[in-house]
């Protein structure tokens, strides 16, 4: 390849490597776009999990909660069926 600084390189070989340099500079703002959306949606997905962990946390508790209140029911009803039995 002939050297950019000797001044040597002719009209003919400009506009190919013209096109060249533009191909370059557009793969790398193309990867750069695809980069830039993918941790968009890397981001939007943490987003989704973390909701999605707060609502499990929610629905734990409310589980342990109604876990409870069936123990508590179980237990009334052999209270009462032990009391009518007397």
């Amino acid at each position: 390849m002939e050297s950019w600084n000797s001044g040597t390189i002719s009209t003919q070989k400009m506009p190919e490597l013209n096109l060249k340099c533009e191909e370059g500079k557009f793969g790398k703002s193309e990867l750069k776009i695809d980069s830039e959306s993918q941790l968009f949606n890397i981001k939007k997905l943490k987003v989704k999990i973390e909701k999605l962990n707060s609502r499990i946390d929610v629905l734990n508790a409310e589980n342990v909660q109604l876990k409870s209140q069936l123990l508590d029911v179980s237990s009334l009803q052999v209270s009462r069926s032990l009391f009518c039995l007397r």
